[in-house]
């Protein structure tokens, strides 16, 4: 390394080193109580000012996400912080009833940030009383400044008194997985599945197994399990080699069924809650596409065996009204029977059913 680029290091270095060792943009609350290192910037020149230190405090704000046994938190952190490059001390004038002072007040505003954490996850569920009792308008969601208007009122309050004991906070970091709340009992869910439908006697000689998709809306209370689905299969073929259409397909057959079921939880092994179900509802078997002629279609009987595995729980205190929300692998075996008429029922299909289920649950306050 030659004199220029040597002499260039360690110019930049000395640049550095001062901002590396001490400039710190911001610094939360949770990192300790203040020192004088937290007041960087120059005190005023005039002699004749009559504050001996000033911090320049704020709020802030992120969206987190936690993950503690099995299960996702998102929510909203806030807390205090001061920039220490903008908060200054007059040199000689570090007292420790100054800084006392300076930490009172900085409690003061964690006081209000861990206020605006809580109501902010829960905005939409704070009861009336309560919520008159913090601001004038009911039902409606805070800005920073609100809360930081406040801050200003309870510093004028404390400058006044001398007592913050009104405003105490503790140092204990805030766990979100530990916050008291209550989950509603009943769950609404979606369900999206990919099935496979085999038929066995009469339908059996007449159609081959086919594969399909079935979307529904599904609620669960306590061991009960109430599901609404419709259901749409088909088999697909490939013409014969040397047509003119090579590579087409043409739907062999189609099948369509709606049905509403009611399952009753039997146990849980593992991670799994076992099902029985029965259901009741209307299926439609046709040779072609939908526009054909059904071969079979009537009233429909389900019964079979439900597995639910639990993927992912997530406690969402982000959304409007904050809720659970599950994710979950369903796995179904059942046997369907097409009645299709008063003296006739065609032996049944025997059905798998592989997919997701979403389900929702409100989160409140307890």
């Amino acid at each position: 390394m030659n004199k220029f680029h040597f002499g260039f290091f360690l110019s930049v270095m000395a640049l550095l080193l001062p901002f590396g060792s001490r400039a710190q943009i911001s610094r939360s609350w949770m990192e300790g109580p203040l020192t004088w290192n937290d007041f960087q910037l120059a005190g005023p020149e005039q002699a004749d000012d009559p504050a001996t230190s000033r911090a320049s405090f704020s709020l802030m704000r992120e969206n987190k996400v936690v993950k503690a046994g099995g299960i996702t938190y998102k929510y909203q952190d806030v807390w205090a912080t001061i920039s220490p490059v903008q908060s200054w001390v007059k040199p000689g004038r570090q007292h420790a009833d100054t800084l006392r002072q300076r930490q009172q007040e900085f409690d003061i505003l964690q006081y209000f940030a861990n206020r605006y954490r809580e109501d902010y996850m829960f905005y939409d569920d704070l009861r009336v009383d309560r919520y008159e009792m913090y601001f004038e308008e009911v039902k409606h969601k805070l800005s920073e400044s609100e809360y930081l208007a406040q801050y200003r009122e309870a510093l004028e309050t404390f400058r006044k008194t001398g007592d913050a004991s009104a405003w105490s906070v503790s140092r204990e970091p805030f766990d979100i997985t530990k916050y008291p709340v209550k989950i509603a009992p009943g769950a609404s869910e979606g369900l999206f599945s990919l099935f496979t439908v085999v038929p066995v006697g009469d339908l059996g000689r007449l159609f081959r197994p086919i594969v399909g998709l079935s979307a529904g809306y599904g609620y669960q209370e306590g061991r009960s399990l109430f599901s609404a689905e419709f259901a749409v299969a088909t088999s697909v073929a490939f013409t014969d080699s040397g047509t003119p259409a090579v590579g087409a397909f043409y739907i062999n057959a189609t099948y369509l069924s709606f049905m509403a079921r009611y399952g009753y939880r039997l146990f849980s092994a593992g991670k799994a809650d076992f099902s029985l179900f029965a259901g009741l509802g209307y299926s439609s078997w046709k040779p072609g596409s939908i526009m054909d002629k059904p071969v079979a279609n009537g009233f429909t009987l389900s019964e079979g065996l439900r597995v639910d595995i639990p993927l992912r729980r997530t406690f969402n205190y982000l959304a409007k009204s904050p809720r659970v929300q599950d994710m979950g692998l369903l796995v179904r075996l059942y046997a369907d029977e097409v009645l299709v008429s008063r003296t006739k029922i065609f032996a049944p299909t025997i059905n798998l059913s592989v997919g997701l289920n979403f389900g929702f649950r409100k989160l409140s306050r307890m």
